[in-house]
């Protein structure tokens, strides 16, 4: 069959290929093939439809690993019978010596599937530098803003990512160990919004019901080879250690355990949606917005459910992001979800408490609160007492 290698003697598959921990070279038959490469385009195809994506625009990123690799395969696959509109975007971060030659292979197999592909550059080394973060932060934050460049470009109405059920329970334990609410225990979901610098992403994650077994089997039974990234074996990375060390461990009390922290995370995604609905309820009484920044109604932010306040404080912080003063900044703040769990019970602590009190926030912002109202406004230092909160 054409793009595989079928040895005449067995009728297997010999395909090479890599998984997330190094490469491999697997052996399977054509009925195992024809299963593998099924299952994967029956949870993707669903997805699409799920989330009413057929017919719809969409832009791929595509690193050239298995899991995004086996992604654009798919969606190619059923981009006649779902009318879908496919292009390709793929980022060189400027950490690795060989990320140019996976540009050109990225380049070459879009090529193979027909579908336009976009390449960027960026000094991520540079960015992080310039804004004090990790370089799992950095390099997190220009690959959104890069595609939601490319997105805009090419009138997307999502950007596909290759995450997995895998990721998922990396991105669960994360959070867990951060400390997150059940935001962050929803983990990712298949449609979701996240802020940019310019403005909001929409991320499409179609495979989350798959493991990355599923997409490493996708790439064999289709002759796919893909790249190997040999920063995902480095320690230094907090989502790679809790891949190769503490998912392994866990492991050891429940060999299921990636499949449960997706069910956990499954879970807490809906109870979350149902909060949210609620904050969007109760929003338009306590938060409004004005040409300095957003203001909160103290007398009824203490009517809520301290389940909802909390939730309703992440949704303040959002709007003056989104606000016309921030727009009017001269270097906008990010929102990648960096207001944390401690932030929020420190903002909920002083809603409840006594006037005059204030605390920054990331971003170069602050809540300040007085007798009725609190402000969220951007932190201005003061001239004279570095203690003394910016006016209200």
């Amino acid at each position: 069959r054409a793009g595989r290698r079928w040895c005449r003697l067995t009728r297997r598959c010999t395909c090479a290929t890599s998984t997330g921990d190094g490469p491999v070279t697997e052996n399977m038959d054509a009925a195992a093939a024809r299963s593998a490469t099924r299952k994967l385009r029956v949870a993707v195809r669903r997805q699409v439809e799920a989330q009413g994506l057929d017919g719809a625009t969409l832009l791929i990123a595509v690193s050239g690993g298995p899991d995004s690799l086996a992604l654009a395969h798919a969606l190619a696959g059923l981009r006649d019978d779902m009318r879908l509109r496919l292009f390709a975007a793929h980022l060189d971060h400027g950490l690795r010596p060989e990320a140019s030659a996976d540009a050109l292979f990225v380049q070459e197999r879009m090529d193979a599937l027909n579908m336009p592909l976009t390449v960027g550059a960026e000094n991520v080394d540079a960015y992080r530098a310039k804004r004090r973060l990790s370089v799992e932060e950095a390099a997190r934050h220009v690959r959104y803003d890069f595609l939601a460049r490319v997105a805009d470009e090419r009138t997307a109405a999502a950007v596909a990512v290759g995450h997995t059920l895998d990721d998922q329970a990396e991105t669960v334990l994360m959070h867990l160990l951060r400390g997150a609410g059940i935001a962050g225990l929803g983990g990712m979901t298949a449609l979701s919004q996240i802020p940019v610098s310019s403005g909001r992403l929409t991320l499409f994650r179609p495979m989350l019901s798959l493991s990355k077994g599923d997409t490493t089997a996708y790439c064999v039974a289709n002759g796919l080879s893909p790249r190997f990234d040999e920063t995902n074996l480095s320690v230094d990375m907090t989502r790679n250690r809790i891949r190769l060390d503490l998912l392994p461990r866990m492991a050891e009390y429940n060999p299921a355990i990636v499949p449960a922290l997706g069910r956990l995370a499954e879970s807490a995604a809906r109870d979350y949606d149902f909060i949210i609905q609620e904050v969007d309820r109760v929003a338009e009484r306590v938060i409004s917005e004005d040409a300095n920044g957003v203001s909160l109604d103290r007398r009824a932010f203490r009517q809520l459910h301290p389940a909802v306040r909390r939730h309703l404080l992440r949704r303040a912080v959002e709007t003056f992001r989104q606000s016309p003063a921030e727009a009017a900044a001269q270097e906008p703040t990010q929102a990648y979800g960096d207001l944390t769990f401690a932030h929020v019970e420190e903002m909920n602590r002083l809603m409840l408490g006594p006037s005059g009190k204030w605390t920054r926030l990331p971003g170069g912002i602050t809540l300040q609160v007085s007798y009725r109202h609190a402000r969220i406004a951007r932190y201005v230092p003061p001239r004279a007492d570095p203690a003394t909160p910016p006016p209200d």
